[in-house]
């Protein structure tokens, strides 16, 4: 029941923007004025997979006393609660997770998990704001552990569940997308490296006479984990995301708008409360470099976005 409370209490808390809103006033009030351009940027890159697709599911993850990772070795039902903030964008994700392990590549732990996000976003552009459901994704992973080494192979769904048509701010994308990837992550002493390479195919969107068939996109990250305690972890990583270029038909007039690559930096501090197999994870997302894929790009001539603020709580049952 404490487990339960606590995990409550949490997705009170991250339900709030007041809080992650000030958080992000405070900090970056006076240092980026921002504008129309910086802002559809902002929702462009919200839009990605990437989250979902990179990484070694921490949310299935289990830690022993002494903070080693190991595999769940029996069914596990997990929920969590997630919160990214940014100066125009701020999107909440509960997490519904199952999995079970498995017993077919001869790896010492294997395990497939299926996780469920349902998002509540809030958008804006310009004096243009609107707030509701997000594209739902529905992911699997599969998970082996060979000693030192883990793998994760993410097959993911994005589904058009957002208002593209009506809202005054599209809250998605108005297509369905496919992505997989494959990440792995070395242990040694303290430390941890990790990689990962994702591909998603993106669907089209239209409305009967007007269609947009988005770009492809490339995804590859690298980073790493310190242990600095038993419970306390710090990490960083960097992830590049290639998006190709859009055609457009509107009106019967076709055109192409060029897609989006970013470069991000990711410092990450997780807590890990053993007692409870709670994993409360805070990491700040920081634009490195964005540019043009695939032609000229809308003004301005250099995109810009800006930085974001994530809170992620994780706790398999």
């Amino acid at each position: 029941m404490k487990k339960i409370a606590m995990i409550i209490l949490f997705i009170l808390f991250l339900s709030s923007s007041a809080f992650p809103a000030d958080i992000y006033e405070s900090l970056e009030a006076g240092h980026h004025e921002g504008d129309t351009a910086t802002e559809f940027q902002n929702i462009k890159a919200s839009d990605k997979t990437t989250s979902e697709l990179i990484g070694t599911s921490d949310n299935v993850i289990l830690k022993d006393p002494s903070g080693n990772e190991q595999l769940p070795d029996q069914q596990t039902v997990s929920i969590g609660a997630e919160a990214g903030v940014k100066k125009n964008v701020k999107t909440y994700n509960i997490p519904l997770s199952y999995g079970f392990p498995l017993n077919i590549s001869g790896a010492s732990q294997e395990f497939l998990n299926f996780s469920l996000k349902i998002p509540y976003t809030s958008r804006e552009i310009g004096n243009n704001d609107d707030s509701g459901l997000g594209d739902i994704k529905l992911s699997a992973d599969y998970l082996t552990r060979f000693d030192k080494i883990l793998l994760n192979t993410v097959f993911l769904v994005k589904f058009a569940t957002g208002d593209y048509d009506d809202a005054d701010v599209p809250l998605g994308t108005g297509s369905t997308d496919y992505g997989l990837s494959f990440n792995a992550k070395m242990y040694f002493d303290r430390f941890s490296l990790k990689a990962g390479l994702g591909y998603v195919l993106t669907g089209d969107y239209s409305d009967g006479s007007d269609e947009i068939k988005y770009g492809d996109e490339y995804i590859v990250s690298a980073g790493g984990e310190y242990k600095i305690k038993d419970s306390l972890f710090a990490g960083g990583e960097f992830i590049y995301n290639a998006h190709q270029e859009d055609e457009y038909n509107v009106f019967g007039n076709k055109s192409k708008a060029a897609g989006l690559n970013t470069l991000d930096f990711i410092p990450s501090l997780t807590f890990f409360v053993t007692k409870y197999n709670i994993g409360l994870t805070t990491k700040v997302v920081i634009p490195v470099s964005d540019s043009w894929n695939g032609g000229n790009g809308p003004d301005p001539d250099d995109p810009d976005r800006d930085v974001e603020f994530k809170f992620q709580l994780a706790a398999p049952f």
